[in-house]
């Protein structure tokens, strides 16, 4: 039967690999001849894995599709095998550029039967295996293709309330019980990898925030890294195995970490240390940490098709819920799983009177910090692609590109009135440092009588709010991909990431280093 199940299923090898997984296994109808197999996995390459296949040493095996685990970049491998003693053997993907299917694309396999060590599967329960972390070697280290992975065993499992969020099906009732009779299904210690080897090697980092003369970022693997004022990197880990996507900087060498499986630390010795603080439950994901003029200490998560408002003193650290957003429509999610981590859609930000937060369909709820008073207004446009806000109380959304440009706009009253911002065809996230002075990084098309040309990014200022943009930098082509701009609380330095890297400019983006 399990060799029948196999030879189903490989017999669908192409529409796993466009569509990014198979189809799940159907829930058998007698529970005392299977179980239930989970497992929580974190793809750090760009190589799409669409399936883990776990195999007995006589050779039957079964084929498992990954599932995306709510917000987290994380995926949960799940289905309902046959009893027995098994190992994960082959991790299942598909090379594609991402212009279509050229050369050098076709499926990837990659073998782990070495670094993986048995595990059991009883029948009629769910074993929930730990961590698998894959991370793609140098091109240059191996010409085989299915050899480019340093594969990572973690005891840490998914959390239980997020999982139990992706995969209802996991509560159903199940021969008079539900599934989630979790049975401990680690593997031996002897076959985990360093997770600090993996940690050392990541390239990409998120959300950079400049404390003093230093720069933090978030990357993946609970990692905040550190870059100094000479160049020099140093990375720590804040003991989660999710992206970290938000830094706050609290006062008195005091910081705040936040990101996917509702995690957020606290660091009080400038991020060397953290420590988890409770608060957000496993299926949150931590969207923003700010710190209020009135003192208070404020956090926004996303949980689906809701949004949580925390509020907390400055000291002790300890998050209460203050308010409880509904959203009406399909929950956001990661848009590109192959392209390096974003931080999930910046839709919160603070001001200095307000805490401003915006959901789908299109409304914007704002804290008055003065008053404890909430006001909820009406968006011209759902701002999918972002929110950016200045001390002052310039508010700026930006929505999905229209017929020729995305939908931007700003608002000065959190949401009573609107005017309609400048855009272009090809735009990052734009950052003002107050109503009037912006920066963005952009790119205009030209047409011509044969196609559609795209112009070189470049960057661009504004005196007025956005209304118009002047073109103040040089050619920025080859920097299409660097993330939204940031500015220093004086307003003289520009920065951002590129390459992994933190990148400055103190002339207005007309250079960088």
């Amino acid at each position: 039967m399990r060799r029948r199940l196999l030879a189903l299923v490989l017999l669908l090898p192409m529409f796993a690999a466009l569509y990014g997984c198979a189809s799940a296994p159907s829930v058998p109808a007698n529970p005392s001849v299977h179980g239930v197999i989970v497992l929580r996995f974190i793809n750090l390459g760009d190589v799409p894995i669409h399936s883990v296949t776990v195999s007995t040493d006589d050779g039957d095996a079964f084929n498992l599709p990954a599932h995306r685990l709510a917000h987290s970049s994380s995926r949960v491998v799940w289905g309902v095998i046959t009893p027995g003693t098994y190992r994960l053997t082959a991790l299942n993907g598909y090379k594609a550029a991402l212009t279509g299917l050229e050369s050098g694309s076709g499926p990837v396999t990659v073998a782990i039967a070495k670094q993986s060590g048995t595990f059991v599967v009883e029948a009629g329960r769910t074993t929930q295996l730990d961590t698998l972390v894959v991370q793609p070697k140098p091109e240059s280290a191996t010409p085989d293709p299915n050899a480019l992975y340093h594969v990572y065993i973690d005891p840490t499992p998914a959390p239980a309330d997020a999982l139990l969020k992706a995969r209802p099906e996991l509560t159903e009732p199940w021969g008079g019980k539900a599934y989630l009779g979790w049975t401990p299904g680690s593997i031996p210690a002897a076959s985990r990898g360093n997770l600090n080897s993996a940690r050392a090697r990541l390239t990409a980092a998120v959300s950079p925030l400049m404390v003093g003369d230093r720069f933090l970022a978030g990357q993946q693997l609970g990692v905040v890294m550190e870059q100094r004022a000479d160049g020099t990197v140093r990375r720590y880990s804040t003991g989660t195995l999710g992206q970290i996507d938000v830094l706050c900087d609290i006062g008195d060498n005091r910081l705040l970490a936040g990101g996917e499986e509702g995690f957020v630390g606290l660091s009080e010795d400038g991020g060397v240390t953290w420590r988890r603080l409770s608060g957000p439950a496993g299926r949150e994901h931590v969207a923003l940490l700010a710190r209020g003029s009135n003192g208070k200490l404020y956090m926004v998560t996303r949980d689906w098709n809701v949004t949580h408002v925390y509020e907390s003193d400055a000291r002790p650290v300890q998050w209460r819920p203050i308010r409880q957003i509904e959203s009406n429509g399909a929950p956001s999610v990661r848009k590109d799983a192959r392209r390096l981590p974003t931080p999930i859609e910046d839709r919160a930000v603070m001001t200095r009177d307000r805490l401003v937060v915006h959901t789908q369909p299109a409304v914007l709820s704002s804290l008055d910090l003065r008053t404890g008073q909430w006001e909820v207004t009406k968006t011209p446009h759902y701002f999918v692609e972002g929110l950016v806000g200045t001390p002052d109380g310039y508010v700026v959304g930006i929505g999905a590109m229209g017929e020729a440009r995305y939908h931007v706009y700003g608002t000065t009253d959190y949401g009573r009135t609107w005017t309609s911002v400048d855009s272009f065809h090809s735009m990052g996230l734009p950052i003002f440092v107050d109503k009037q002075r912006g920066y963005l990084l952009a790119a205009d098309f030209s047409l011509t009588s044969s196609a559609l040309h795209r112009r070189p990014n470049r960057m661009r200022r504004t005196e007025d709010g956005g209304k118009s943009w002047v073109t103040i930098g040089p050619d920025q082509t080859g920097w299409d991909f660097m993330q939204a701009l940031k500015v220093s609380p004086d307003g003289k330095i520009l920065y951002s990431v590129k390459d992994g890297r933190v990148v400055t400019s103190r002339d207005e983006g007309k250079s960088w280093r």
